[in-house]
């Protein structure tokens, strides 16, 4: 540990401790030739692979520029130990604040650290030797004044600047964070840009819910056992996440990198879309067609707005629409408070009982046909009379004819 007021190459000065680990310190210094604030990192080990990978940490930083990947300006070796000189970034990493904060960081303010960081790791997988930092968590993570945050800590990163600067056939050294390390990390069965995903994703899971995502190895057992993954998507512990970036994250935190994003740029893209769509978007014509298929008993449910439909009574008004969860992309995490518009919504049939083809006809309402038949059979009455009568006069002149013969013939 070094003293407040210790100068170290007779140029810079001690301030304070900023943090401690295992294989060294990081300090507050002052640069005392360029006069400004710089951040001095001290390894102790002695061991010639580490302390190999720390040189290869500072060549490699010394040839990155981006706004999330601090500067390397100096790197020395000298009674005290080897150092690397960087920029000083003020502020707290996001591990602390969470901490502080005591609950998760809204989700527009994660989406948005995400890309910084999305962007800055696709900046680092795109060089021309790749650049795989290997250790993300809330703790590398650090938040400056501005909202900017900072990817700090290249200790276990492989990768290299130029091909001299490899120290093993990895170029990197063995290590790793069990709850944000991906399977294939823990292992030992290699790395690549795909294990930055995963460590991200596992970031952002905890600054999102609060708690710690299940750990790669734990999850792995639990899958080989037949047991359900005991990765709880991040929706289902904080209903503020969007279920779309939820999965998201699942995705990139598959135990297999075939079922992770391609690249940062994929995952970056894929969180973009998240916030660019709408925060209830109108459901498609089949799901609103099903619901509306099925009757159900009266007075049971209100039925959706549309034009065709009259308004619901006034009580039913207090029902709420809740889409069905089908994974496709939203953004707001609320539940829509009320029915849907109506344009959203197809037009319904009329009801059947309301078709009059349907309604059988009433005697009341059509008598014309009684009388109709009324008359027709008072007419075949008078006719049935007429012939009677006709029939009967003639046999009475036919007789009355034979009576007058027979008198004339006597």
């Amino acid at each position: 540990m070094l003293a407040r007021g210790t100068l170290i190459q007779n140029r810079y000065e001690v301030v304070q401790l900023i943090g401690k680990g295992g294989m060294g310190a990081v300090y507050e210094a002052i640069d005392r030739r360029l006069n400004c604030t710089v951040a001095l990192k001290q390894t102790l080990v002695t061991e010639e692979k580490l302390f190999k990978a720390f040189e290869h940490e500072a060549q490699m930083l010394a040839n990155l520029r981006h706004p999330a990947l601090t500067r390397v300006s100096d790197h020395f070796v000298d009674s005290s130990g080897q150092f690397l000189v960087m920029d000083f970034i003020p502020g707290k990493d996001l591990e602390t604040l969470l901490e502080e904060r005591g609950q998760p960081f809204p989700v527009d303010q994660v989406l948005h650290w995400s890309d910084q960081i999305l962007d800055a790791l696709d900046y680092l997988h795109t060089q021309p030797v790749p650049i795989i930092h290997r250790d993300i968590k809330p703790q590398n993570l650090k938040l400056t004044p501005r909202g900017e945050v900072i990817l700090l800590d290249f200790g276990l990163a492989k990768g290299s600047a130029s091909p001299r600067s490899r120290v093993t056939s990895g170029g990197s050294i063995f290590g790793y964070t069990p709850k944000y390390a991906p399977l294939e990390q823990i292992q030992g069965m290699g790395t690549g840009p795909q294990s930055d995903l995963y460590a991200l994703a596992a970031t952002l899971y905890r600054l999102l819910t609060n708690t710690s995502p299940a750990d790669a190895l734990s999850r792995a057992a639990s899958v080989l056992n037949e047991q359900p993954d005991p990765l709880c998507p991040a929706h289902e512990v904080n209903p503020q996440v969007p279920p779309a970036v939820s999965k998201v994250l699942m995705s990139a935190m598959a135990l297999g990198s075939e079922g992770r994003p391609t690249s940062a740029a994929s995952m970056r893209q894929m969180f973009q879309e998240t916030r660019s769509r709408p925060a209830s978007p109108p459901p498609a014509d089949d799901q609103v067609l099903k619901p509306t298929v099925v009757v159900p008993a009266p007075g049971a449910v209100a039925l959706p707005r549309s034009e065709n439909v009259p308004p619901p009574e006034p009580a039913r008004k207090r029902f709420s629409y809740t889409p069905p969860y089908t994974g496709e992309t939203v953004v707001s995490p609320a539940i829509p408070p009320s029915i849907p518009p109506a344009t959203h919504i197809p037009p319904m049939p009329a009801p059947p009982a309301a078709v009059p083809p349907r309604v059988a006809p009433q005697p009341a309402t059509s008598p014309r046909p009684k009388r109709k038949r009324y008359r027709q059979n008072q007419w075949c009455a008078w006719v049935v009379i007429g012939c009677g009568v006709s029939i009967g006069l003639a046999i009475g002149l036919f007789l009355l004819f034979l009576v007058i013969v027979g008198s004339l013939a006597a």
